[in-house]
């Protein structure tokens, strides 16, 4: 006699989906800081729109593969790609799935070739710190001397400045060894910040003791003043003219920066502009006059640029140069 087998009609069981199990991993990652939880969040969600609605316990490693191929065909960078699939790949190791198939060394990810960072000349520094605000100006010139990051520069306090060591305190919640240390600032640029600090009863130990808002705004910032730079170009030469017209101009520049520059003023209040000690932006010596008007780098010692820089900034903060 036959006996019919009754577990074949009963509902498949089904496991959590990778949406579910995902939130849930999220929310147990109280280990780690904002950031971090910020990038786990931005690769999953270039995971989920494909892949949310399916189990975990299905997931195999031709679709980890279609995935990578999909976020390529996508015109996602590699690197991007790469932190999605470890994200995918942490949340299948929460949900217990072995073997991971977001593991399996037949995964690949997309060629990319990496482009070599070509540094920025001191030239081009000295173009952008001009149009930079004086707080953002202020910001640059610490990181350039102390190479501190910029997180630690947003998250400085008043109260971490040690005028005796004449240095600031990187906290250990701050700094990424999760180790305090101590930054020490030039001399010229500790006496910018402490000249544009109140009178030392009226401080806030808790204010920000570098006025740069935050560290996105001063990447912003850079970002911004880079593209106003590049958007002053210079027109190419013009033709002759004929001989009953008057010769054209040799050029002129163009974009955002229509404005003369000093530079091509050479006396002014009846002296040349390179004797004037008002340490304000886009003083030249004469003989640099006509480079300068068209746009050519004036290549002049670092140092000399800094002290400029530094009086510029100092001249903005006037109204707190009273005693100490």
């Amino acid at each position: 006699m036959r006996v019919p087998d009754l577990t074949v009609l009963a509902a498949p069981t089904t496991g959590p989906t990778l949406r579910a199990v995902s939130e849930t991993w999220q929310a147990s990652r109280v280990d780690v800081r904002e950031s971090t939880t910020i990038q786990h969040r931005t690769a999953l969600g270039r995971v989920l729109p494909i892949l949310g609605m399916r189990t975990v316990d299905s997931i195999t490693v031709d679709d980890v593969q279609d995935l990578v191929d999909t976020l390529h065909l996508d015109g996602k960078a590699r690197e991007s790609i790469r932190k999605s699939r470890t994200a995918l790949a942490m949340v299948l190791d929460y949900a217990r799935v072995r073997p991971n198939p977001a593991r399996d060394k037949l995964v690949k990810l997309p060629l990319s070739e990496p482009d070599e960072v070509e540094p920025p000349i001191a030239d081009h520094v000295e173009a952008v710190g001009w149009i930079l605000s004086v707080p953002y100006l202020l910001g640059v010139l610490i990181l350039d001397a102390t190479g501190c990051r910029i997180g630690e520069l947003a998250a400085a306090k008043v109260g971490d400045l040690d005028e005796g060591r004449k240095a600031w305190l990187v906290r250990a919640k701050v700094a990424k060894t999760r180790k305090a240390r101590w930054v020490e600032l030039p001399d010229d640029l500790y006496r910018v910040v402490v000249d544009r600090l109140p009178a030392r009863e009226d401080r806030e130990l808790e204010a920000p003791l570098f006025p740069i808002g935050s560290d996105d705004r001063l990447r912003m910032a850079i970002s911004r003043a880079c593209k106003r730079r590049r958007s002053a170009v210079v027109e190419p030469a013009r033709p002759p003219a004929p001989p009953d017209q008057p010769p054209a101009s040799r050029g002129r520049l163009v974009g955002r920066d229509r404005r003369p520059r000093r530079s091509a003023q050479p006396l002014r209040d009846g002296r040349p502009l390179h004797t004037r000690d008002d340490g304000l932006p886009g003083d030249r010596p004469p003989e640099a006059a006509r480079s300068c008007c068209y746009g050519a780098p004036l290549r002049a010692p670092l140092g000399v640029r800094k002290r400029r820089f530094c009086r510029h900034v100092v001249g903005q903060y006037r109204p707190f140069s009273g005693a100490r």
